[in-house]
């Protein structure tokens, strides 16, 4: 008998379908940000969306976005959202695809979430001290942004990662038809910061001896990070760790550029791309001065950028001329 029960725990195992991770990397700003991953989401079988601080309402919202029953008031509610911003294309991706919904991210009031609030508030305390002429300082709460980003980003991409891991087992053990498939396809649609999701999980999938599949992909190509998220991946990432006064204030001036061009486009890796341009025009001198400047409060930032021969672009057509240029060079 005990053979036999063996026998069977064999074969339920050998039954068991093959999980593949496709995990969709885009900024989730606007609706241009996911044109891709509707084409993604239609190979899956699962959906898991990017959902720091959820709550069980906003789980069982989503999750009803799904079915074709959706309530009249959950459709409401959708009809409100701006067209053109990244939700409302999520949402018109998933409504009525009756597809298993999973949120695996940091759920309200979680310690992560509270490590990462706290962090944001130094970048913004960071920006307006620079603002303010306290250029030193500003670059003193910067640097203690980005390495408490970057470990709060680590720390909540392990969670995303073991949360997975479990919540797909579950949903797969309660669905029959998913059950049946010989492999089960999970979409994840996350930040491209998250990249350490991937190269976890493609670690994993050396070991699993063919259990489990991982693929990526971006949204754009090539994906441009700002300067802030580019000292975040070194600390993560580099053996060598060491983030410069010079890319912490650029990550700084792109903030504040990014105010001024922020909604001219709906491609977001453009804006990064324009604030990026013209931070690199800047040495530490300059982009000291120019705090100074600010922080007098006799000039704005446009007028200290173009006493150096920098525009910041007004429309989308400027910023496209500004970008071939640098294609020229």
């Amino acid at each position: 008998m005990e053979k036999e029960q063996k026998i069977e725990q064999s074969e339920a195992k050998e039954k068991e379908p093959k999980i593949s991770y496709n995990i969709f990397y885009a900024p989730h700003q606007t609706a241009k940000d996911f044109e891709k991953l509707e084409e993604a989401f239609k190979k899956a079988d699962v959906y898991v969306p990017e959902m720091p601080g959820w709550t069980p309402e906003t789980v069982d919202q989503i999750k009803e976005f799904s079915q074709k029953d959706m309530s009249f008031k959950s459709f409401l509610l959708f009809q409100i959202l701006p067209k053109d911003s990244a939700t409302y294309k999520e949402l018109q991706i998933i409504k009525g695809s009756e597809k298993p919904i999973l949120v695996v991210d940091t759920p309200e009031n979680h310690e992560l979430l509270k490590e990462a609030l706290e962090a944001f508030d130094l970048f913004e305390k960071s920006v307006m001290l620079f603002s303010k002429g306290s250029f030193r300082e500003s670059l003193q709460n910067m640097r203690k942004y980005v390495e408490s980003i970057a470990k709060n980003t680590l720390k909540r991409d392990e969670f995303i990662k073991e949360n997975l891991r479990t919540e797909v087992k579950k949903l797969i053990e309660k669905s029959p038809e998913l059950q049946k498939k010989k492999e089960v396809r999970i979409l994840l649609n996350l930040g491209a910061a998250h990249t350490g999701i991937y190269r976890n999980l493609k670690e994993e999938e050396k070991l699993s001896k063919g259990k489990f599949g991982i693929s990526r992909q971006f949204a754009y190509q090539p994906t441009i990070f700002g300067s802030p998220v580019e000292a975040e991946r070194k600390i993560a990432f580099s053996k060598n760790k060491e983030i410069s006064d010079e890319l912490l204030a650029r990550g700084i001036m792109e903030a504040l550029v990014y105010n001024h061009i922020n909604n001219l486009s709906d491609n977001s890796v453009k804006e990064t791309r324009i604030c990026r341009k013209i931070s690199s025009k800047l040495d530490l001198e300059n982009m000291e001065k120019i705090s100074e400047e600010l922080g007098k409060g006799q000039k704005m930032l446009v007028d200290c950028l173009k006493e150096r021969g920098i525009k910041i672009p007004k429309n989308e057509k400027e910023m496209d001329e500004m970008l071939k240029v640098e294609k020229k060079k």
